[in-house]
Formats: C-alpha cells, sequence, structure tokens
C-alpha cells in the first residue's frame, strides 16, 4: 500500500523509566511532544514512526524499554550504516519513491536517511535544539485555531468561574452537576489546564461524590483515587500495584488474594493519594439538573478536550507515570469519554449562558 506522507520523529535523551509504547516512553521530553502533536497534524499515526538511535525505525505502538544510546555520540562509519539500516526497515513499507518523508530531527538523525530516501522535507532544518521546540510551538500555532475552539473557550470559561478545594466541598450551593478538575503545574494557553471531568449518577450527589475523591480514603469509591493511587505504584515499580487494582471492598476479591493483601500499607497508599489529591487539585462546578444530561455534558466536555490538537500535560505530568494507556495519551485522570462526541457549539453556549 502506498502512502503520500511519512513522518518520523528523532527518539530522546529524556524517557519514561519502564517499557512502553514509543509513543509514551519518549514524553518525558517536550521537543518529542511537540513533534509528536504536529506529526498528528501532517498525517495519520499509522504513517508516523520514531527513529530510534538503538531500534531503527520504531511504530508509535511498538512497546519497547528504557535505553541509553544516542546518535550525537557516533562515527560518521556508525550514522552512516544506520541510516542504511533504517533506509532499509522503511523500504519494506513504503515505496520510497512515491512516499514524501518529513523528518522532525537534528542532523545527526536526518542526515544519515538523506542519502537513502529521495523525497524528504526538514521543517527543522538548521535549528539547534533550544530553537527546534520554538518552531514547533509556531508551526502549532498555525496549524491550530485554539482560541475558536471549543477546547480554548471552555478553559476561559472555567478558569473564570468560582474554584474550590477539598476542604470547601460544602460551601457549593448545589446538589446535581458536572465538577471540572485543575492540577499545580498544568497549564493551557496560560491557563489552568483542565486534567479531569466528573460527575454522579443518583440526582442530589454532587458533594458526596467529591468527598468520595478528597475525604473518604477509599479507593474503591473512586476510580479518580484509584488512578492516582495507580501512578504512584507504577513511578516506583511497587509489586503491590497489581493488589491496588482490585476491589478489596468485595470480600471474595480479598479472599483470592490471600497474603498479598496487606490492609496496613493499602491505607498508607490511600494517605499517600490524599495528600497528593488536596496539595495538587482545585475544581470548579456547574449544576446540570438530570441524569440523563449530567452524563451527556461530561462525555462532550471531554472529548472536546481529547479532540484538540493543542491539548496535552507538560512533561512532568504525574499522570505520564500511570499504566493506563487512556490517561497519558490524554493528559487527563479519566479513561472513559475520550472517543465520545464532542460538545456542541449549542451546548457549550448553554452552559456559557448560565455564567
Amino acid at each position: 500500500m502506498e502512502h503520500n506522507i511519512v513522518v518520523l520523529i528523532s527518539c530522546s535523551k529524556l524517557k519514561l523509566t519502564y517499557p512502553c509504547e514509543a509513543r509514551l516512553l519518549y514524553t518525558a521530553s517536550n521537543l518529542f511532544s511537540k513533534s509528536l502533536a504536529y506529526a498528528q497534524i501532517l498525517s495519520s499515526d499509522n504513517n508516523i514512526y520514531v527513529i530510534s538511535a538503538k531500534y531503527g525505525l520504531v511504530r508509535l505502538d511498538e512497546t519497547i524499554a528504557p535505553y541509553d544510546e544516542s546518535l550525537n555520540d557516533k562515527s560518521p562509519t556508525e550514522l552512516s550504516d544506520w541510516g542504511i539500516r533504517t533506509a532499509e526497515q522503511i523500504a519494506m513499507l513504503y515505496d520510497i519513491h512515491k512516499t514524501e518523508f518529513i523528518i522532525l530531527a537534528g542532523r545527526n538523525y536526518y542526515a544519515p536517511l538523506q542519502a537513502q530516501l529521495p523525497n524528504i522535507k526538514l521543517p527543522l532544518l538548521g535549528l539547534p535544539m533550544g530553537e527546534r521546540l520554538a518552531r514547533l510551538n509556531e508551526l502549532l500555532r498555525a496549524d491550530t485555531t485554539n482560541q475558536s475552539s471549543i477546547c480554548y473557550r471552555l478553559h476561559k470559561l472555567f478558569n473564570t468561574m468560582p474554584r474550590f478545594k477539598w476542604d470547601t466541598i460544602s460551601k457549593i450551593d448545589f446538589d446535581s452537576g458536572i465538577y471540572v478538575v485543575f492540577e499545580v503545574g498544568e497549564s493551557y494557553c496560560g491557563m489552568d489546564r483542565i486534567v479531569r471531568v466528573g460527575t454522579h449518577r443518583s440526582d442530589g450527589r454532587l458533594r458526596s461524590r467529591l468527598k468520595d475523591h478528597f475525604i473518604r480514603e477509599n479507593k474503591d469509591g473512586s476510580i479518580f483515587r484509584k488512578n492516582i493511587g495507580k501512578a504512584i505504584l507504577n513511578k516506583n515499580h511497587h509489586p503491590y500495584l497489581d493488589v491496588w487494582t482490585v476491589d478489596t471492598s468485595k470480600p471474595k476479591n480479598v479472599t483470592r488474594l490471600g497474603s498479598r493483601y496487606d490492609p496496613i500499607f493499602q491505607s498508607k497508599v490511600e494517605k499517600q493519594v490524599t495528600k497528593y489529591m488536596r496539595a495538587h487539585f482545585t475544581f470548579i462546578c456547574f449544576p446540570v439538573a438530570t441524569e440523563r444530561e449530567r452524563l451527556h455534558i461530561e462525555e462532550g466536555i471531554i472529548a472536546a478536550l481529547h479532540l484538540s490538537r493543542d491539548f496535552s500535560a507538560s512533561p512532568s505530568w504525574r499522570g505520564k507515570y500511570s499504566p493506563e494507556y487512556e490517561i497519558v495519551q490524554s493528559g487527563m485522570w479519566l479513561k472513559q469519554g475520550l472517543d465520545g462526541i464532542p460538545l456542541t457549539e449549542k451546548e457549550f453556549a448553554n452552559i456559557a449562558a448560565a455564567y
């Protein structure tokens, strides 16, 4: 099968510390994350690859282990050999004479391929490391109309609304609605970035649901808490991660886990989760009366954020340690609703009109 455009992104020195998909492994690097965001404007994920000093051509969904290897310290002969091997991998997938290759990389990564691939474009040609990031930001701004997007307007609206913390939940003066969470250190277009959107099914449970997250130390009553705990345990490669994911509120599961279940250690993790959440999260709320409408609007906001090309987590976001692909990829502490139906202009206008 022939393709028009293939994008090649160089690997980065900064990597996550555990084996994972290539699209995630290098997200510790802001340069890689920006390169991938721009690549996704130019082509589909099936035609975007990492060019790795160790592995050559790597698919975005290919799981690889962290490594410490770079082309920047290779000899001319080694660079040439790498270029030949990597071009051979590419030629097994594409007709190189009928494919345009856009390479987002420094000289040591694109130069060995120039002699092998006839149709190359280099948007970052001649730019040192620091200037590449600035150039990618320009390219992303040129290809996104973020100030007219619903993602941008949602952030602008929600950033102006009254802000709550864990100890002011009781001051919320309505019983049913949607909550939108912000996290310290996360920003979007100069505003606090949304990291979670949530609601409740039963009418009248808004404050109670927020207390499930911030007050009651029971991860089985809050998927938000459970996901924070997963990231904490996964960051430290802790074997208790497998137990933490199990619903230990059910006696049969505790019996099945046997000695692996450690209520004392689990309580310790719960307290770590509580400490992190209370120190790092604030939120706004707005009223929505019926369960059906709440679930619909919740999904619409999540999908609108996820579909926006300029919506992404910072390199240091704690969620990047999550073992859940959807959380790492979306930049939000959630898995549901990412591929839902985005909020419509009319629905956004209805939310904005109330404030």
